[in-house]
């Protein structure tokens, strides 16, 4: 039986006797491993699966606390659809619109206020460069060698995205340079 979930569903599952629980932060495709995505090097695995896979952002059921959620690939056949978490996943803000790898990325202009969560952590800031897909920050201008990439992997990317000029919104670090992954930006 194939099951099948979207970014933001709430799930649950037991493995090591542990049940888990949390929602579907990215969709992965047949084949796919986590690692080739940028965003969850903890994860690790020694194959890849032939059908569609999901990261999740989950804490065990039994913990409380302000531990901040795990990322994990659970097997797909242990998952199953949560109606309420019974957990606080502190740190991760559960998405609300489901991203697909197929669906174009949102178009951003020069100057236009954003907004994202990376690392657990919600930024903002301003587009200060638009770079062209197939093409790295630093080749269209040496300046921007200091960007920070989501998942610290400078690859370059197959649509248009962009450079960032922000900062965490809780106000804590200085303001720099960012180059996030363009499904992760929203209007601000």
């Amino acid at each position: 039986m194939a099951k099948n979930f979207a970014v933001g569903d709430l799930v649950s599952w037991v493995s090591s006797g542990i049940r888990k629980e949390g929602f579907v932060l990215h969709v992965l495709p047949p084949g796919a491993l986590p690692s080739e995505f940028g965003d969850f090097p903890s994860i690790e695995s020694a194959s890849p699966r032939d059908h569609e896979t999901y990261i999740v952002a989950a804490k065990k059921g039994s913990e409380t606390g302000k531990r901040k959620a795990t990322n994990y690939w659970p097997r797909t056949s242990l998952l199953q659809p949560l109606e309420k978490l019974s957990v606080r996943l502190w740190g991760v803000d559960r998405p609300t619109i489901a991203t697909d790898p197929e669906s174009a990325p949102a178009e951003f202009g020069q100057g236009q206020l954003v907004k994202w969560v990376s690392s657990y952590t919600p930024k903002k800031g301003t587009i200060v460069k638009i770079v062209p897909a197939g093409t790295l920050p630093h080749e269209i201008d040496p300046a921007y060698s200091c960007v920070e990439s989501s998942g610290g992997q400078a690859l370059a990317r197959d649509h248009q995205s962009y450079v960032v000029l922000g900062a965490r919104t809780d106000g804590k670090g200085k303001e720099k340079l960012y180059w996030p992954r363009t499904a992760l930006l929203r209007s601000a």
